[in-house]
């Protein structure tokens, strides 16, 4: 067992930052459903209720949002189901080592980010503006990582619309192709039993052209996201201790060190000379530096 979690300690060390996700991913699924699972038999409550209303998952309501904020981040990494789990990471896995042929590692957090929190504010939008969600909207919740998953394929078709890539049962197809069918695909479900998650997928994409478009324009769409990431990440990483230098200098002889003494003693004269003939201010910095060591000694 020892064994099996140091492999994947190493797997998740120096995989990119899409298989970090990937591994985030699937840890925070199996630590929810061993949690169900236990309160399930101990108490004979629904866990996974428990924790989609109060703790994990993105509500639809204005003032659910206002009791949980931080569902806005953790929504994008909590899963319920094994099978919403294993096609969300299918494509994570897929498409972030096709990111990574135009983008940055670092740029592919960011982006997951930025696709998440857009697609949960479009999905939470649409909910409070549409009256066709009213009957439903306090009662909705949003999870998944399916908004920041279409950030990344969105970035990289509209940076690279003609790149051709091989799908299961399809085949070939441009990235301009398989992201007009995905939006018509949400557009058409945009009523259905996962109305939610079609809005949020919309919103995910519109962070990826988004962000594309401004980086053609050096411009990173990303900073603002990845500056707290940053400074959090800081405070687990290990603080390298100074090592102090010292530099070892052979002791001068009786003859070297009267020399010295001799050298430093006429130094001093021709500041002291100097001053008398034109006064302290026409001392150079070097020289007025000179004296005061001198006179600390």
């Amino acid at each position: 067992m020892a064994g099996i979690f140091d492999d994947l300690t190493k797997k998740y060390k120096a995989g990119n930052n899409g298989i970090k996700l990937l591994f985030i991913n699937v840890g925070i699924y199996f630590l929810v459903s061993i949690f169900t699972i236990v309160v399930k038999l101990v108490t004979g409550s629904q866990a996974d209720e428990i924790l989609s209303q109060n703790f994990l998952a993105l509500p639809a309501s204005l003032e659910g949002i206002a009791h949980q904020p931080w569902t806005v981040i953790t929504y994008m990494f909590t899963h319920f189901e094994f099978f919403h789990l294993l096609f969300n990471m299918l494509w994570l896995y897929g498409f972030s080592s096709l990111f990574l042929n135009f983008f940055t590692n670092k740029h592919l957090i960011g982006i997951y980010f930025f696709g998440g929190v857009l697609g949960g504010l479009v999905y939470v939008a649409a909910y409070n503006l549409f009256p066709f969600f009213d009957a439903s909207r306090d009662g909705a919740m949003l999870v998944g990582a399916s908004a920041s998953v279409m950030a990344l394929v969105f970035a990289v078709a509209a940076i690279a619309p003609n790149y051709r890539i091989n799908l299961l049962f399809i085949g070939s197809i441009s990235m301009k192709a398989m992201v007009l069918v995905t939006v018509l695909i949400d557009l058409l479900y945009l009523t259905g039993n996962n109305a939610g998650g079609h809005f949020a997928h919309l919103g995910g994409a519109m962070a990826g052209v988004l962000f594309a478009l401004l980086y053609k324009r050096n411009i990173d769409s990303t900073g603002w996201i990845m500056r707290p990431i940053d400074h959090v990440l800081n405070w687990f990483k290990p603080r390298k201790k100074r090592k102090m230098k010292v530099k070892w200098q052979r002791p001068l002889n009786e003859q070297q060190y009267r020399d010295s003494k001799a050298k430093e003693l006429s130094e001093i004269d021709g500041i002291l000379e100097k001053i008398k003939k034109s006064g302290y201010e026409s001392l150079s910095k070097e020289e007025k530096k000179r004296l005061f060591e001198a006179g600390s000694h």
